[in-house]
């Protein structure tokens, strides 16, 4: 039997991360990591930072993407009133691996419920942006 957390995970996979993070996804946390790894790496960092500057290269479109994406979670974060602490909080629930609603406690089962409303309007109002699934979950 599936608990909330594969629940979760199976809906959204990783976009907690981007909401307890105030909208910073895993994929561009990754980005930034690479740009410090770029700044130490000499020559060859340096050509690998101007290539991602460049917003006509693929490397430097998906970097832009993933910054406007940042904005735009934010942006329906705060239209939504979900906030970090929430998504925080319930990450906390689902990482205790409950069996179900049921099982938890009545202000634990409304921090779940909360959450998963606030997260299906942020969802939806990124998709209506423009957003792929694939962008979101990634």
């Amino acid at each position: 039997m599936a608990t909330l957390y594969d629940l979760e995970l199976q809906e959204s996979n990783n976009f907690i991360h981007a909401l307890m993070n105030d909208g910073m996804t895993p994929a561009l946390k990754l980005m930034q990591d690479q740009i410090k790894m770029f700044e130490g790496m000499g020559e060859a960092g340096e050509a690998a930072l101007k290539e991602l500057k460049d917003p006509e290269s693929d490397m430097g479109k998906n970097y832009q993407r993933l910054q406007k994406l940042q904005q735009e979670i934010k942006n329906v974060m705060q239209m939504t009133q979900m906030t970090a602490e929430l998504a925080q909080k319930a990450n906390q629930i689902f990482s205790q691996n409950p069996p179900s609603l049921s099982s938890l406690s009545d202000e634990d089962r409304q921090v779940i419920r909360d959450y998963w409303l606030k997260k299906k309007m942020c969802i939806v109002a990124l998709l209506k942006k423009g957003f792929t699934y694939e962008e979101l979950f990634s």
